[in-house]
C-alpha cells in the first residue's frame, strides 16, 4: 500500500472464525523541489513536470519564474520524472 510500511506475519485457521487486526504505520515523507536550468544555467520559467511511481502520476505542474517545482511530500520510493518545454529536448 502506497505510503505505509509493509507487514507480513502468518496465522492459523483452527475450526473457528477469527478477527485480524492489523495496523500499518505510515512512512515518513521527503520534501522534493526540482530546479530546472539550461546549459547556460538560466532558471527556466514553465517547464512541466510530471513525476509517475510505476503508472501511477504522484504529481505534476510547472516551474516558477525562478525554475522551481515543489513536488511536495513524497514517500521514499523510486520515481520517475519528465521535463519538458517548448524549445527543449525532453528529459
Amino acid at each position: 500500500l502506497y505510503g505505509f510500511e509493509n507487514d507480513t506475519t502468518s496465522f492459523t485457521v483452527a475450526g473457528a472464525d477469527q478477527n485480524i487486526t492489523i495496523t500499518l504505520n505510515a512512512l515518513p515523507t521527503y520534501n522534493i523541489t526540482f530546479h530546472v536550468k539550461n546549459i547556460l544555467d538560466t532558471n527556466l520559467a514553465n517547464a512541466d513536470i510530471l513525476v509517475m511511481y510505476g503508472t501511477d502520476t504522484i504529481t505534476s505542474g510547472q516551474t516558477d519564474g525562478s525554475g522551481l517545482f515543489d513536488a511536495g511530500a513524497l514517500y521514499p520510493y523510486d520515481y520517475t520524472y519528465t521535463v519538458s518545454l517548448t524549445g527543449y529536448v525532453t528529459l
